[in-house]
């Protein structure tokens, strides 16, 4: 039998921050008689990795801890969180990011579909289903979120706060609720920490959620909910990760630089204008007019300057241009000049966009042409930027389904089916389903178009497959459209009209008359 091991407590201050050491630790010791120098350079000819040896060109990485458990800890998670929450409400680039690919992924939402072998039951589970989640009120607990609603928030909160949960329930009539909650509701209070938890979430030794807490609204209790009621999503990185940070943590310093970089040269912009003219000279012990008007010292109309005989004078530009053609002249050896702004410079434009924003966009997940300009971009360039985003978008929609949609499917139709309201499905794999997701982003719908058309017909993809690539539930269609050709064939019939009467510009070829669908031909003129 293995001998028990204890897991080595955190190091933590009592806000929960990581102590960090005052010197580096897991410096590997060199094995005797290595040779090679002396330092860093005998550490490299030992261990051979150039990442893994000090240098004096770089500063030095610290990272406290490889455990995947305590990487992320209270402090760390709530701070992004809080910084994430500020740009949001403040910075247009940080909320087209995350509003961006919640577009790319959820869209205007997923469909179910039942894929047992019992064909009516499907429609029936169908209907059941969109009937609860089409309406807030049978949807979600605070009657305030449709289940397409719900689809996007959830996918919001989860990349903008790291981490969220949906809480299962059930209405007074046995159907299906939920409600879901941001990550920054799940937690422990402000000012404790219980080693037995792991930030809100308590666990077993194989590390199985067992239980979630749920702060109130001033963070000073929790509330209990077992796991079994409850769908975690979460940012994960690490396979013994409990929480995630959110999607714009590697951005946040990123996004803070551009917003202070903007508010500088906004400043400057300002300042400037309020400038337009200024008087130069070449003495060097002229008065320094445009630092003075700089200063606040004269109105925003002035020049300033000295006159012969070295006194301070102000003249009003107003008066220098347009005031009944009178031109007032300047002191000598001064001349008027425009005070012409070049902020931003084109340098630092180039920076901001192929350097910081960039960097936001790959760490997201989605090119720089996606999340800010695609302007830059050829056709076969787009082409490529948007096949290699949805392959980023097919991974995301298959685990949003993976974690939630398909347990909340099996879950309401399992209480519709005890509630009553749906008959037993006769497949036993009552829970069979597949979702839709929404239509794929595209830049050349013709083209794109055409060859999933002659895919269709050629048998390369079946007529599922072709609506579901809109976005769009087959079956659904297809029974509208032959609904409607009833419809429209009734009320023809009705007022007599033919499809020659409704569409002119179609071509209704006349069925033949018997005789030349026989062969026969008229008989010749004067025979038997």
């Amino acid at each position: 039998m293995a001998k028990k091991t204890s897991r080595p407590t955190r190091q933590t201050t009592r806000r929960g921050l990581p102590k960090i050491p005052s010197t580096p630790t897991g410096m590997p010791a060199v094995p005797n008689g290595t040779t090679g120098g002396t330092g860093p350079a005998r550490i490299k000819a030992a261990y051979g990795y150039d990442a893994a040896v000090p240098s004096m060109q770089r500063g030095y990485i610290y990272w406290p801890t490889l455990s995947p458990r305590d990487e992320i800890n209270v402090w760390t998670r709530r701070e992004i969180a809080r910084k994430v929450h500020y740009l949001m409400a403040n910075m247009g680039l940080a909320r087209r990011l995350l509003t961006s690919i919640t577009n790319m992924v959820v869209g205007n939402g997923f469909t179910p579909q039942a894929t047992t072998r019992d064909s009516e039951w499907n429609a029936l589970a169908d209907a059941a289903y969109n009937r609860r989640a089409r309406s807030a009120s049978t949807y979600d607990v605070s009657a305030r979120l449709t289940g397409v609603q719900m689809q996007r928030l959830a996918y919001l909160t989860q990349k903008k706060d790291g981490d969220a949960a949906i809480v299962f329930s059930e209405s007074q009539s046995g159907g299906a609720l939920r409600r879901l909650y941001s990550g920054t509701q799940v937690g422990e209070p402000i000012g404790t920490l219980d080693k037995k938890m792991n930030d809100g979430i308590a666990v077993d030794r194989l590390g199985r959620a067992q239980a979630f807490y749920f702060l109130d609204d001033d963070f000073s209790k929790t509330t209990r909910v077992g796991a079994e009621n409850v769908v975690w999503l979460c940012n994960q990185e690490s396979p013994g990760q409990f929480r995630g940070v959110s999607a714009l943590a590697h951005a946040v310093n990123k996004l803070i630089d551009i917003t202070e970089l903007n508010a500088s040269v906004m400043q400057g912009i300002k300042l400037s204008n309020q400038i337009g003219y200024y008087l130069a000279s070449s003495d060097k012990e002229a008065t320094p007019g445009i630092m003075d008007a700089l200063a606040g010292k004269y109105q925003t109309d002035q020049v300033v300057g000295s006159d012969t005989n070295g006194n301070l004078q102000s003249i009003r530009t107003s008066e220098v241009f347009g005031m009944g053609g009178e031109i007032k002249e300047v002191p000598p050896g001064y001349d008027i000049r425009t005070l012409l702004d070049q902020r931003p410079h084109p340098n630092s434009v180039e920076f901001v966009e192929n350097s910081l924003i960039r960097d936001c966009c790959w760490g997201l997940g989605i090119s720089d042409a996606l999340g800010w300009s695609i302007a830059k971009f050829g056709g076969a360039g787009v082409r490529y930027v948007l096949a290699d985003a949805q392959a980023w978008i097919a991974s995301e929609q298959a685990n949003f389904v993976d974690t939630w949609l398909s347990r909340d499917w099996v879950y309401t139709i399992a209480k519709e089916i005890k509630a009553g309201r749906l008959r037993k499905c006769q497949d036993p794999a009552f829970w069979s389903h597949s979702w839709v997701p929404p239509e794929q982003i595209t830049c050349d719908f013709g083209r794109d178009g055409r060859i999933y058309l002659e895919q269709h017909r050629t048998g390369l993809i079946s007529t599922e497959r072709l609506y579901n690539l809109k976005g769009q539930d087959a079956k659904e269609e297809v029974s509208r459209e032959m609904d409607f050709a009833l419809w429209r064939k009734q009320e023809m019939e009705s007022r007599g009209l033919s499809m020659s009467d409704l569409y002119p510009e179609l071509k209704v070829q006349q069925a033949p008359d018997a005789a030349e669908e026989a062969g026969e031909e008229d008989p010749a003129p004067g025979s038997n």
